[in-house]
């Protein structure tokens, strides 16, 4: 009689231990599912903004190799920029390295960090300046992910995956 007893005890824990394991690979399933709409969400957006973002760029840089002059206006274009930044309240915006932080600290990505810097790069090589463009792209992708976290309500720790 013991060893019947035994032998359903070990059946009941075999199906409870089935019931979990189909539990967590319907959490993970679930989990894969969220991530992959987010990451079609953001990915979409991220590549139609980084496109004109490109070619923006190529724009401006072609503008000012057919209108040498415009190097004149550098100094309007740094003015500019600084004007920007000081009207959306950004002056504190540390660029590449905020968002680079915001993934492992307690430092939010601003809503204003991406339409900003995608002008700033495009105003300053039409104007004959040096930027770089991965910089600037870190700083549109991560301002996006922010965004989508926010409007999605995404909770820290998804908002830093986000980002």
């Amino acid at each position: 009689m013991s060893v019947y007893k035994g032998s359903i005890r070990g059946i009941v824990q075999m199906n409870h231990s089935a019931d979990e394991t189909r539990a967590s690979l319907a959490a993970n399933l679930r989990y894969f599912a969220k991530w992959s709409l987010i990451a079609l969400l953001i990915g979409g957006i991220g590549g139609l903004i980084g496109s004109l973002f490109s070619m923006g760029v190529s724009f401006a840089t072609n503008f000012r190799l057919a209108h040498p002059w415009m190097l004149y206006f550098l100094p309007v274009s740094g003015i500019l920029i600084v004007w920007l930044y000081h009207t959306f309240h950004e002056e504190g915006n540390r660029g590449t390295n905020m968002v680079i932080e915001s993934i492992s600290s307690n430092e939010h990505v601003t809503p204003a960090t991406g339409p900003l810097i995608f002008i700033s790069t495009i105003l300053t090589h039409i104007a004959g300046g040096s930027s770089g463009r991965e910089g600037a792209a870190l700083q549109l992708g991560g301002s996006l992910g922010s965004l989508i976290g926010n409007v999605i309500h995404l909770d820290e720790k998804d908002k830093k995956i986000a980002i």
